[in-house]
């Protein structure tokens, strides 16, 4: 009996020494607002793709990317999605430790969620941007990739954003104000743009691949805390590899089949649209397979805002962007063969 026992402890203690020598996951804390395209965050995270890294990945739901950038900042989050807008670019310059890893979104044709909507009663008066002139616009935010998307649509007709009556909303009270005819038109993103359509309150227009086409518009992309990163170890390419895992799951998605449903599944458990049917009339946004951001649209987008004096300085590319950490996960999962349009 007495060797039976001691065999007992023998194999307990063999087991909690194999248990204390297994590396703790490593913790990060990851910002969203439940939008389509942070699917591969939670793709990533229900498939297991994190935890086969060594990851434990805590997911913080914002009401909004600009709320996601002061935390983010401050280093209470490690990786976070967000726009590129005149806050990223004026951040950086004020030093603030963010930088973008890879593209989250880019809109081409056929994959733009991002749309010029019309109030219903007015959809056979505007054929051009000329027709906004003088229009009520409306925009989710003063900083938002939506007032370079507007500009540079006025811009192909020789207009400039004080032609129209611009005026802020969030995307969610859009609806009710093409509903009570307060706005005559507006730039809506996915999910609320099928929303709209659905309530008949007004039409898509055009989208922003239809204005920003050379190059088209990288309007989002993965943002890591740069001091984190650069004293983490292998841990931010080891995040990249499950996010790229969940980008290309993503990618078998976005046309109807068994893919998108399952991803549907994954989509209706975390992000705000909690309805299947919707997501299959939406537009799903184009992510790059192989991550790279576009660097002549974010040159672009910067060198716009200072023309237009939104911003006084201009941020050197290698302080906005860093693909190292893409290269390492492309060096494990390799790379795919893409055309862009």
């Amino acid at each position: 009996m007495r060797r039976l026992v001691l065999a007992g402890l023998i194999i307990a203690v063999s087991w909690s020494a194999r248990a204390e020598a297994q590396p703790r996951p490593a913790v990060l804390h990851v910002g969203t607002v439940g939008v389509l395209v942070d699917a591969p965050f939670y793709i990533g995270h229900e498939r297991g793709y994190f935890r086969e890294e060594g990851l434990e990945v805590r997911l913080t739901h914002f009401a909004s990317a600009a709320r996601i950038m002061t935390p983010m900042a401050a280093g209470e989050l490690q990786v976070a999605g967000g726009g590129v807008n005149v806050g990223t670019f004026n951040g950086v310059a004020r030093g603030w430790p963010i930088v973008m890893v890879t593209s989250r979104s880019t809109l081409v044709p056929g994959h733009d969620g991002n749309v010029f909507m019309v109030r219903q009663d007015l959809k056979d008066r505007v054929k051009s941007p000329r027709d906004l002139r003088g229009k009520r616009f409306a925009i989710n935010a003063v900083g938002s990739p939506l007032v370079f998307m507007l500009g540079r649509a006025l811009e192909t007709e020789g207009l400039v954003l004080k032609d129209l009556e611009i005026l802020t909303l969030s995307f969610p009270h859009m609806a009710g104000a093409f509903q009570q005819k307060a706005i005559d038109a507006a730039i809506v993103v996915e999910p609320f743009v099928s929303v709209v359509e659905e309530q008949g309150l007004a039409v898509s227009w055009k989208t922003v691949a239809d204005f920003v086409r050379n190059p088209y518009m990288d309007v989002s992309v993965l943002f890591y805390n740069r001091d984190w990163a650069a004293g983490a170890g292998e841990t931010p390419c080891r995040f990249m590899v499950a996010w790229m895992r969940g980008v290309r799951d993503y990618l078998k998605a976005i046309t109807p089949g068994p893919a998108r449903e399952e991803v549907v599944k994954v989509l209706v458990r975390h992000a705000q649209v909690r309805d299947p049917k919707l997501y299959d009339k939406m537009r799903w946004n184009f992510i790059h397979p192989n991550g790279y951001i576009n660097l002549r649209s974010v040159e672009d987008q910067q060198e716009w805002y200072i023309r237009k004096g939104f911003l006084k300085q201009r941020v050197p590319l290698d302080k906005l962007v860093d693909h190292r950490y893409l290269e390492c996960a492309l060096g494990r999962i390799g790379r795919v063969e893409v055309r862009v349009p």
